[in-house]
């Protein structure tokens, strides 16, 4: 009768999508011989690796605001990305993130530098990589640290705020302190 319900468990599970798999192409990173939440997809053919949280497989709301690595053997990037998908266009043209503390950082943008599609009648994304300087991703780390709310505002033709949980802010310091350790000798 357990094993009944263990198999009537898993397979609901799956069947409903609560179960995640990260792709195969994904490898996990290991630091002082431990996993770490961090997975590397290498491209081969252009020679670069780039580094994702492992939200990015399952958490929706993580991918709206997501750090990420690039890196080759003597080069390494940290940007940041920003993902809306819903119902109205917004055409962004400025970024604020925010913390509780008003600390806070401002982009700039052109739509050409987005990335804008329409997924199905009635769902369109817009999407933006933010190269981010080391200035930059230090004065990000401190905000996503020193903050217990932290928000981004993307503003344009229609304004929308979104928040950033907290696990999601902890998993983009989690990649900002990897960036950090990274030794492009060692890759």
């Amino acid at each position: 009768m357990k094993r009944v319900k263990f198999f009537s468990i898993t397979a609901a599970l799956y069947f409903c999508g609560c179960i995640f798999t990260i792709p195969r192409e994904y490898l996990p990173i290991h630091k002082d011989g431990r996993k770490i939440p961090l997975y590397e997809f290498q491209d081969k053919e252009r020679g670069i690796s780039r580094i994702y949280h492992k939200y990015r497989f399952y958490s929706k709301v993580y991918e709206r605001f997501m750090v990420t690595i690039t890196h080759t053997r003597k080069q390494k990037k940290l940007s940041l990305n920003f993902r809306y998908r819903g119902d109205d266009w917004i055409f962004y043209d400025r970024i604020v993130v925010m913390n509780d503390k008003k600390d806070r950082m401002i982009w700039a943008v052109h739509n050409l530098d987005q990335n804008v599609d329409i997924l199905k009648r009635g769902v369109t994304m817009e999407e933006i990589d933010l190269p981010l300087k080391y200035e930059q991703v230090v004065r990000l780390e401190r905000l996503l640290k020193n903050g217990q709310e932290v928000k981004f505002w993307l503003r344009g033709q229609e304004d929308v705020i979104f928040t950033i949980s907290d696990s999601d802010r902890l998993a983009n310091l989690d990649v900002i302190k990897y960036y950090k350790q990274l030794d492009l000798i060692s890759i």
